[in-house]
């Protein structure tokens, strides 16, 4: 009988019969390839998304409008399409001869370049695609003015009949072609299927804008660019197509890190994969080195003894991998449309039946089997059939010698006794833990910078924050830069809820107050309360000492209109005339300590400022009460800060004592979705006063809304993989739990056959669960931290903090969810210990 003919009838024997090897097999290997095909195909979307630059068919910019303006903002990249006038007749065909002027940015095109360049004279011409002209050539066109009436009004107005077009003043002239443009279908809609060719010959007629926000992710992109232009909407051409591809583009700027956590939960599902199945094997396969050894004996050589595993493992891994590249696409579909519908991005097939992703998912799902099934069968290929045939046999390493004063249990000591084996046996427990703690950490540390990142600045009491500090140094606060923004205030282009103005005087040192102002009661309550530093200094004045406390009040420099809008509250003194010499009292009734200052303190009343050793004196020239009906007109929070020491910053600036005032202007809007044209505003001022280099403007309301859709992204595009990820890392580690158990079978059997009771042989197996559970911990902390060093000092993405949780990432993950997740699979399996009877040992294992 020759064994080779049989080769392929046992190979599919084998795999109807051993139900359990096959079923979990596809399980893991389907879930793994599933994982695969998702990550890839997400990537492969998100990158396409990102890097979808081709406007051949749609222009590059995102509004046009007519205008009569110029559109001056830091915000737009702008062209201009004037109309000279100018017009020929070619090939009967009329041709308006037009001119493109551009900022000093970008170009922004209302069509797409097929060659050539933009002319830079007034010999130089650009012609559209169907012209059948080339460039270099030069051609020779009738030029005249129209005396026709125009069409209502349109983005580009033309003669009512073009084939009865009068022309005026007709000259020839003679261009160079230098481009050629695609005249396509969206271009030829914009100008209402007339031929446009341009040139840099500029006059008086009609213009029209074309616009690219930088800020196109900006929910009011819309609505401000009626604002700036000053137009009715309904006059605004806007560019669907490429507002779309632009968005995606804006929030997906760097798909770098999205494909590093991709590649490492497709590895994290590669590494996984091979170890379920390594172990499927060997728990379904204890046998199969007596039935390949038989085989053996009967005359099947190593080749024939390959091809039966290689058949076996190839077909449960092309099955597998078809499961699981049909899962893949029903999870990737769910998750690009969720993803898709947030961006108005029309779904497409070939989005999630990408040939190459269902190529290499298909390829590495069968690779996964054949990989984990040679590497448990690789032993039997070459093995004689006797060493097949007989029984396992094990030496066991003795006991250590005990040391004096040490007791240690029996369990233990058997533990150790048994440990050497057990590692043989059972390696990859470590590294099934191992993947288990890694895919716990990495998902926690993602979960919570996420959290953080989607909630930083959402609870900001400002939309817009104005500071006088770049990368350019500090600059004294400008007086006019602030008059304006109060002007932009009050007139509503720029609509605030409340401008709060802080100018804070910390070069000057601690403001302390006499303490015999203070009721001693009140006093003593508020150090013992005090959550800031509180000190006294000792002032010897007159031969006698007077002590000054540091009670918490916010030291500020009032600008002008600050100080104005105090005037009907003062009680005491004057607003008039301030020096750098002068301190302003202003409190709030409703605070304790307010009350207790502004009732005991008068005009001339001495305020120290400095330290014990070198202080210097001010007086309180005025004192000013606020009652709380009034608070919230004033362009200071004095309700957060009810005890304030003002001081005039003209007076400051007089004196040269404001240079290091760091002023802070916070803006919150009665509508955030102004937030945008708030900041084009600012720009404005900034720009007037030629101090742009030295303020920044932070956009809270941009950035809430820009780090809510990034989180968006993360949580629609890597939580499903996560899930699944950990569905196939518990898995991995129920079958290794079993298979341990499995494999020690007989053992166990043996023991209790020598008088080992249940909870002694449970103890051994904790006892190896335990050891590996905290090396795998050490070793994950061990890559863990070094990797969230790297990421925070090299900054490797905005979204993805890693360190900032660092150790409350590791003990979540490792202490509690780790346990969670492997003490119930450790209970299950420890009960399957109590079904192993001490007859086993003697008979064969079915």
């Amino acid at each position: 009988m020759k064994p080779s003919k049989y080769i392929k009838k046992i190979a599919f024997i084998n795999i109807k019969k051993k139900k359990q090897r096959t079923w979990l097999s596809l399980i893991s290997i389907g879930l793994s390839t599933a994982i695969i095909y998702t990550s890839f195909t997400l990537f492969v979307n998100i990158y396409h998304l990102s890097k979808d630059t081709d406007y051949t068919q749609i222009g590059s910019y995102h509004y046009a409008a007519m205008v009569e303006n110029d559109v001056s903002s830091t915000r737009y990249d702008s062209t201009y399409d004037y109309d000279s006038n100018l017009y020929a007749n070619n090939a009967s065909n009329l041709l308006n001869v037009r001119s493109l002027q551009f900022d000093d940015t970008n170009l922004v095109l209302p069509f797409s370049m097929k060659e050539g360049k933009i002319p830079t004279s007034n010999q130089e011409i650009i012609v559209s695609d169907d012209s059948n002209y080339h460039i270099g050539q030069n051609i020779q066109l009738d030029l005249g003015f129209l005396h026709d009436t125009h069409t209502e009004h349109n983005l580009y107005q033309f003669p009512t009949n073009v084939n009865e077009v009068l022309l005026d003043r007709i000259t020839p002239y003679t261009f160079k072609v230098v481009g050629i443009y695609y005249n396509n279908d969206d271009f030829r809609k914009l100008t209402n299927n007339h031929t446009i060719y341009y040139t840099t010959n500029m006059n008086n007629g009609n213009r029209v804008v074309y616009l690219k926000d930088e800020n196109i992710n900006s929910p009011d992109s819309f609505s401000y660019v009626s604002q700036r232009l000053n137009i009715d909407a309904v006059d605004i051409y806007a560019n669907e197509q490429a507002i779309t591809k632009d968005t995606v583009k804006s929030y997906l700027k760097d798909t770098t890190t999205l494909l590093i956590m991709f590649i490492i939960i497709a590895s994290i599902a590669i590494a996984m994969s091979l170890i379920s199945v390594h172990n499927v094997v060997l728990i379904s396969d204890k046998d199969r080195k007596k039935e390949l050894g038989l085989l053996k004996s009967i005359g099947a050589t190593p080749l024939e003894i390959k091809k039966l595993v290689t058949l076996e493992l190839g077909v449960l891994g092309f099955l597998g991998a078809i499961i699981g590249i049909f899962i893949g696409i029903g999870i990737s579909y769910l998750v690009l449309q969720l993803f898709i519908e947030r961006l108005y991005i029309n779904f497409d097939l070939s989005m999630i039946l990408n040939p190459l992703v269902l190529f290499i998912s298909f390829i590495i799902g069968t690779c996964l089997m054949l990989a984990a099934g040679f590497k448990a069968y690789n032993q039997y290929f070459y093995s004689t059939p006797i060493s097949d045939l007989k029984n396992f046999s094990y030496d066991y390493e003795p006991p250590a010698p005990k040391q004096k004063g040490k007791r240690r249990s029996f369990e233990w000591q058997m533990f150790i006794i048994y440990n050497g084996r057990m590692k043989k046996q059972t390696k990859n427990i470590f590294r099934s833990f191992f993947l288990l703690l890694f895919t716990t950490v990495l998902f926690m540390a993602i979960l919570f910078s996420n959290i953080m990142y989607r909630n930083q600045y959402i609870e900001s009491n400002s939309d817009l924050e104005l500071m006088n500090y770049s990368n350019n140094g500090i600059v004294i606060p400008d007086e006019n830069v602030i008059s304006d923004i109060y002007k932009a205030s009050n007139d509503g282009r720029m609509p605030t809820q409340s401008l709060f103005v802080s100018r804070l005087i910390s070069s000057f040192g601690t403001f302390y107050s006499p303490e015999d102002i203070f009721n001693t009661d009140l006093l003593n309550s508020y150090k013992s309360t005090s959550r800031i530093g509180y000190s006294t200094i000792d002032v010897e004045q007159d031969g006698s000492t007077q002590k000054f406390n540091d009670i918490a009040t916010y030291n500020l420099a009032l600008d002008t209109t600050q100080i104005e809008e105090l005037k009907p509250y003062v009680v005491e003194g004057s607003l008039d005339n301030l020096t750098s010499t002068d301190i302003i009292g202003i409190f709030n009734d409703k605070d304790r300590l307010s009350y207790q200052l502004y009732q005991n303190m008068n005009v001339g009343t001495e305020i120290r400022v400095g330290n014990s050793e070198q202080n210097r004196p001010l007086n309180i020239a005025c004192i000013v009460v606020l009652p709380e009906n009034a608070i919230s007109s004033l362009h200071f929070d004095y309700e957060n800060f009810p005890r304030v020491y003002g001081m005039s910053l003209e007076a400051l600036k007089q004196d040269s004592l404001a240079s290091g005032l760091i002023e802070r202007v916070h803006i919150t809007l009665l509508n955030r979705s102004m937030a945008s044209s708030s900041m084009d505003v600012i720009d404005d001022i900034l720009n007037e006063h030629d101090v742009q280099k030295y303020y920044t403007c932070e956009n809270y309301a941009l950035t809430v809304e820009t780090n809510r859709f990034s989180s968006f992204i993360i949580e629609t595009l890597l939580y499903p993989l996560f899930f699944m990820l950990f569905i196939v890392s518990i898995m991995n580690i129920n079958n290794v739990f079993v298979g341990n158990v499995h494999l020690k079978r007989s053992d166990i059997s043996i023991m209790k056959s020598i008088g080992m009771n249940n909870f002694q042989l449970k103890m051994l197996f904790v006892f190896e669960y335990l050891e590996g559970y905290i090396n795998a911990s050490l070793l994950v902390t061990a890559i863990f931290i070094p990797i969230c060093i790297i990421e925070s000092i090299f900054g490797l993405a905005s979204a993805f903090k890693l360190g900032d949780n660092i150790f409350g990432t590791l003990i979540v993950s490792i202490c509690l969810l780790g346990f969670l997740m492997v003490i119930p699979l450790m209970v299950l399996t420890l009960r399957k210990i109590t079904k192993i009877l001490p007859i086993e040992n003697i008979k064969d294992l079915d």
